[in-house]
């Protein structure tokens, strides 16, 4: 009889270790979950180009929209950069979300589709039409249009490899230019982004990061 006790007390100690165990892997789990940061960065610079005769020339670094236009001698293109270094993302982080998002002041009367190119060479504000850096041939993400007021975002794997690029240093960070993917229409079309001057700051260009430690 005694011995049937002392097994069954055995028993039980060993389910209270298993218990324990299990509970220790969940939290080990729950550990390496939390290992996950996620930043939005603002823009640190915005402008947009004008290629029509009288605006080649000139800057739009300072105004409250970026402008997107498709038109025969008169196309416009935005850029924008964000500094991700308020974030502090390690370099040895693996960014797994990048979203680049824009919202809508005035949107064209039909919908256009938008590609952000990376840019390849540094610019500023004052950047013009004829002064404008060189971006990737292929664009890193394309997207639609939206209604006035709408967050139109970006992202795709390419993009995402931009901002990977960026926080390891594998590529210099000069952000995106947006225009359209089919440029120089007969009958202009055009679209507006809040810039960063914007005066609703909720509007304001943010660029989106997910990352894991």
């Amino acid at each position: 009889m005694k011995q049937a006790v002392g097994l069954a007390v055995v028993a039980a100690l060993g389910l209270v270790s298993l218990a324990s165990a299990s509970s220790l892997l969940v939290s080990s789990g729950r550990l390496t979950a939390d290992e996950v940061g996620t930043c939005t960065a603002a823009a640190a610079a915005d402008a947009y180009v004008d290629q029509s005769v009288l605006s080649a020339g000139s800057s739009f670094g300072t105004q409250p929209t970026l402008s997107v236009r498709s038109q025969a001698v008169a196309n416009r293109r935005a850029f924008a950069r964000f500094d991700l270094s308020p974030c502090s993302i390690p370099t040895s982080a693996t960014v797994t979300v990048a979203e680049l998002r824009l919202v809508v002041t005035s949107a064209p009367g039909s919908s256009r589709t938008h590609a952000a190119h990376r840019i390849a060479a540094a610019w500023t504000e004052t950047t013009t039409w004829n002064s404008q850096p060189a971006v990737a041939a292929t664009a890193s993400a394309s997207a639609a249009t939206g209604t006035a007021g709408a967050t139109v975002e970006w992202t795709s794997a390419a993009l995402l490899a931009d901002v990977r690029g960026w926080v390891d240093g594998t590529l210099a960070n000069n952000g995106w230019r947006i225009s359209d993917t089919a440029e120089s229409a007969l009958v202009g079309v055009t679209a507006a982004y809040a810039a960063r001057e914007h005066t609703t700051a909720g509007s304001r260009p943010v660029l989106f990061v997910t990352y894991e430690l």
